[in-house]
């Protein structure tokens, strides 16, 4: 294991038990994971060369390994794809036993693909420790909500109806999105089966990409700058200052360990062996 894994898996920790909830702080940590992955700062040049993109090129132990430090089954391309996945894992853990419980992350345009309301009653029917977490952001790239679904309709409904218990929260508040995932998994860690969430939030860049694209006209001036204007980071740091917290000193810090880990994992990989010609093949055919 690397110093900068490690350092990944105890800030997660650290956060987690800051957190309260725990679970939701495991993005933090799989980002970092990535990195080391893609870069090979985990497994080296050698097999770490993108192989974790399409989760393939590692063999049974470091596919283990990778799944137990970062807690993360990676991502899909397909909407709708994560939920039944998301039951199964679910499953998967109830027949283990133990208090841990399964993830999925979606957007406010998913829970109109029939997966949604298909696995949603599945996990019900089992009592499936998974929590589903909606991240509404009004857009489904550039199609707002309206052209999408019947006007005012309520997503947590949508989950209520399917028998789950849901919550709906302010996506832009570090302390609300706390409240709201630690009230959801002490519901489910009690037994009481799968749970949803729902957070109000708003994408500032592209769909996909780092710049800005107010330009094509799909949503409007007042709109963004009304949203911009309810940073969370910005308005946590209010917070902090207003409590007496040296939050500049708090930010330079977090920013000092965030680019040290960044550079580790960079150097580490730039230290490594180059990719193995004879193992070119190996992720493509069955061994």
């Amino acid at each position: 294991m690397t110093k900068t894994t490690e350092l990944s898996r105890r800030r997660l920790m650290q956060a987690s038990a800051a957190l309260g909830a725990g679970e939701f702080s495991v993005l933090h940590a799989a980002e970092l994971f990535l990195l080391e992955a893609v870069g090979g700062a985990v497994f080296g040049l050698a097999i770490g060369w993108l192989g974790f993109i399409a989760m393939r090129g590692i063999d049974e132990h470091n596919m283990e390994v990778l799944i137990t430090l970062a807690m993360v089954m990676g991502g899909y391309a397909l909407v709708g794809g994560p939920f039944p996945l998301a039951a199964g894992i679910a499953k998967a853990i109830q027949m283990k036993g133990g208090d841990e419980i399964c993830i999925c992350f979606l957007g406010d345009a998913a829970n109109n693909q029939g997966t949604f309301h298909e696995s949603l009653n599945m996990a019900k029917l089992w009592n499936l420790p998974v929590l589903y977490v909606c991240e509404n952001n009004l857009y489904s790239v550039y199609s707002p909500m309206a052209v999408r679904q019947p006007a005012n309709r309520d997503i947590c409904a949508n989950a209520r109806a399917l028998g789950l218990a849901a919550w709906a929260g302010d996506g832009n508040d570090a302390e609300d999105v706390c409240h709201v995932a630690a009230d959801a998994v002490a519901h489910i860690r009690a037994g009481n089966g799968p749970a949803f969430v729902e957070f109000s939030t708003y994408r500032w860049r592209e769909h996909c990409g780092p710049n800005y694209d107010n330009d094509i006209g799909y949503r409007n001036a007042a709109e963004f700058e009304g949203w911009r204007s309810r940073c969370p980071i910005g308005n946590a740091e209010a917070r902090l200052e207003q409590a007496g917290t040296d939050v500049a000193a708090l930010r330079a810090a977090a920013e000092r360990e965030i680019d040290a880990e960044i550079a580790a994992a960079f150097d580490f990989a730039r230290r490594s062996s180059f990719p193995i010609r004879d193992r070119a093949l190996d992720p493509v055919y069955a061994q």
